[in-house]
């Protein structure tokens, strides 16, 4: 998602299957200077990160670990933040779904 210069960008997908969130990978390419902030979402839980403040890099791709469960149908929003006053940003976010039976995600 690309956003623009000290503006707020949400996308939101819903959940194909009823199963796992096991993990998301964030990707800043250079030039982001950690003035990026990525939240992501399951409805209106916050599942990345734990704390108040976003995940924030540059010229890096990380895959970070949820394991929350997540029902068909669910949405899943990523929220990006941009602090640079100067240029927008794009930043990849790939949400990996597991399928599960519903006795498993409970």
């Amino acid at each position: 998602m690309t956003v623009s210069a000290l503006e707020e960008k949400k996308e939101t997908q819903y959940s194909p299957v009823t199963g796992i969130i096991r993990h998301a990978i964030l990707h800043f390419p250079p030039g982001c200077n950690s003035l990026v902030e990525v939240f992501i979402h399951r409805k209106t839980e916050q599942i990345l990160p734990e704390g108040r403040v976003g995940i924030a890099l540059d010229d890096a791709t990380q895959v970070f670990q949820i394991n929350e469960p997540v029902v068909h149908g669910d949405p899943i929003q990523v929220t990006a933040i941009n602090h640079d006053a100067a240029h927008a940003h794009t930043i990849t976010a790939i949400i990996y779904v597991e399928k599960t039976t519903k006795a498993e995600v409970i």
